[in-house]
């Protein structure tokens, strides 16, 4: 089930934190669906997230123009 559309909504909050993707800069490369641990990502017309997704922040780490952002609360 997906549960977010980050290129419409540019933000979605989890239970951990907060992901925020950027589509103005996005490449639409692919690299974060590539490395995710949890295979919940999917970028097809539009980038989206899956239920499970635990904000490694693997995804942020690997794009090669920073358009995805990892915040956590505290």
């Amino acid at each position: 089930m997906w549960l977010v559309n980050l290129i419409q909504s540019d933000d979605h909050i989890h239970s951990g934190g907060q992901l925020k993707h950027d589509k103005s800069i996005c490449m639409r490369c692919g690299a974060c669906v590539s490395v995710c641990p949890f295979d919940v990502l999917e970028l097809e017309y539009e980038l989206m997230v899956g239920e499970g997704c635990s904000e490694c922040g693997d995804c942020a780490a690997v794009c090669p123009v920073d358009a995805i952002r990892c915040y956590h609360e505290i």
